[in-house]
């Protein structure tokens, strides 16, 4: 099967051009960036109803952007309850 290039937004993979497979079917791939250009910056939590889920996710997707947009390494929680008291 030829490689598929795929732009990854709002947490679902768009093929950038037509594909060869039936509707519906399930697939399995290992997503590479292409390029040189850096990923994306992650959308941060603003939902002041967002679920544990959410803040997973985020921090997920902060991992996989390798060293430069991980949090800090004296970061705490307490750093955001400071800010809101």
């Amino acid at each position: 099967m030829p490689v598929i290039h795929a732009v990854y937004e709002n947490g679902v993979f768009t093929p950038t051009e037509p594909v060869a497979l039936p509707d519906s079917c399930e697939v399995e791939f290992e997503p590479r960036l292409v390029g040189n250009r850096p990923p994306a910056t992650p959308v941060f939590l603003s939902d002041p109803d967002s679920s544990p889920e959410d803040a997973r996710r985020l921090l997920d997707e902060m991992a996989a952007m390798g060293s430069g947009h991980a949090l800090p390494a004296d970061w705490s929680r307490a750093d955001l309850y400071d800010d809101h008291d």
